[in-house]
């Protein structure tokens, strides 16, 4: 149920999936895994490709939320960002997830059939 309006407001899953898309969410709450392997994926190659980000990204997003370019472009600039991070965890998984937020945000409606 919709927290903002009247107890009978129930959003659809594409309403939900475009709402938080808009507003950042699933790039700014990516799962640390995710992340850790898309650093990986930069430290070993020293770029990442749209095709590659997508193919780590798709599975951990809802079904019906669509990879954009825009999605593809914050993803690069937030593993541009945490590189120093991931560089200073010495490519240990566990000192990187305590380092950085850790994310159970993809439950819900997004995935429900």
């Amino acid at each position: 149920t919709c927290t903002t309006h009247a107890e009978n407001c129930r959003p659809s899953r594409e309403n939900r999936v475009v709402t938080m898309s808009r507003a950042g969410t699933y790039v700014e709450k990516m799962p640390d895994a995710a992340l850790f392997q898309l650093c990986n994926i930069y430290e070993l190659c020293g770029k990442i490709s749209s095709a590659m980000i997508k193919s780590v990204i798709a599975p951990v997003w809802p079904k019906s939320k669509v990879v954009s370019k825009h999605d593809v472009f914050n993803i690069r600039v937030k593993v541009n960002r945490l590189m120093p991070t991931y560089r200073n965890c010495n490519e240990d998984y566990e000192t990187f997830k305590k380092i950085v937020n850790t994310s159970n945000f993809l439950q819900g409606i997004e995935n429900e059939e």
